[in-house]
């Protein structure tokens, strides 16, 4: 998938990107997305794990709101887990 974009570039830096991309033959949206790209070259394994595990966990719906906190689910297992669970009335 493709998205447009515009970005803001200081006039030097527009020009050489449209001298460097004529240069080699391609458009310069290829050549900002080849430079991109290779970004990804530099990371070690384990970075581009983490980055694709948070690219994965952005896709996701979010979790539904708890009914108890953390804290006295928590309460509650231990409760339970060492016999001291209080009786309700």
């Amino acid at each position: 998938m493709k998205k447009k974009i515009t970005i803001t570039l200081k006039t030097e830096i527009a020009d050489q990107a449209k001298a460097l991309a004529k240069s080699q033959g391609i458009s310069l949206s290829e050549l900002i997305s080849r430079k991109l790209e290779s970004l990804d070259e530099d990371l070690s394994p384990s970075q581009l794990a983490a980055k694709r595990l948070l690219e994965h966990l952005k896709n996701q719906p979010p979790f539904p709101p708890q009914e108890k906190s953390d804290k006295e689910m928590r309460h509650e297992y231990l409760a339970k887990k060492y016999g001291l669970e209080e009786e309700k009335s």
